[in-house]
């Protein structure tokens, strides 16, 4: 083999590692963007907000501003606010826990279509259309927390979609269970 094309074969070898090094680098680059603007998605709005301080400020334990809303483009994001209230004397810090489980399937008339389990287990806490930044957290005595629960339907089909939103303190169930709604058009 002559010099002149052992060094071309080592020169395309160093382009070909530089090549899959900056390919590798992009890929992760991009993962790192897309996973951003993931976690970005799943905020609540500042009018969303203000609803959720004013029921959690009139007593409510939970509370979730607006219970229904239409799929768009990405899903919809609802905000669930939990306020601990522990009796004078009771422990300060308390663990929750959100769990987010769909119930029922509509059609356009009203009348169910699929319910319990047969619905639910694909869908209940599963990354494929539930997503929320963090569904366990700790809270003081008197203070509060807003959650976001995004809804992203993987290849839905037409119908009212209801989801049951539980929030357990420890290992009760706390507060009254809240409800929303998913409308697919």
């Amino acid at each position: 083999m002559s010099r002149k094309a052992f060094a071309l074969s080592i020169n395309f070898i160093v382009i070909l590692i530089l090549a899959l090094t900056v390919l590798f680098i992009g890929f992760q680059f991009s993962y790192r963007a897309l996973k951003k603007a993931e976690e970005m998605k799943i905020q609540i709005d500042a009018e969303t907000e203000s609803q959720i301080e004013s029921y959690l400020a009139a007593g409510e334990r939970v509370a979730i501003a607006r219970n229904k809303k239409t799929i768009e483009k990405g899903g919809a994001v609802f905000g669930l606010g939990v306020l601990n209230t522990n009796p004078p004397g009771a422990e300060i810090k308390k663990d929750f826990f959100v769990k987010v489980c769909c119930s029922y399937k509509y059609d356009n008339t009203g009348r169910i279509v699929k319910e319990g389990f047969e619905l639910c287990s694909p869908l209940c806490n599963n990354e494929t259309w539930i997503k929320m930044v963090s569904n366990s957290f700790e809270l003081n005595n008197n203070e509060d927390k807003k959650i976001a629960i995004l809804i992203t339907p993987k290849d839905p089909t037409t119908g009212l979609y209801s989801f049951i939103v539980t929030v357990t303190r420890d290992t009760e169930q706390y507060g009254d269970p809240q409800v929303i709604y998913v409308e697919v058009p």
